[in-house]
């Protein structure tokens, strides 16, 4: 309550664009939810997988679960902790 609050936005795909005052867009718990399950979506696609190939291994937690996301000849994965 005493951070703040700002309305809920709603994000999907990867041609989101960033909203104009960021630190308000996080001040929502909803909002950083979407971010995050977008990210992991994005991130875990084919079109993504030569960008992961460059840093070998991504981790991205989402909802207190554990995502190992990695390529192989520019095919990406995704195994659950």
């Amino acid at each position: 309550m005493r951070r703040g609050c700002c309305r809920k936005f709603n994000i999907d795909g990867p041609a989101t664009r960033r909203p104009v005052d960021f630190k308000e867009f996080l001040s929502n718990d909803d909002n950083k939810m979407q971010l995050c399950n977008l990210l992991l979506r994005v991130w875990s696609s084919q079109t993504a997988a030569s960008r992961l190939e460059r840093c070998g291994t991504a981790i991205v937690v989402v909802s207190g679960r554990a995502y190992k996301l990695q390529t192989t000849n520019n095919e990406a994965y995704t195994i659950t902790f």
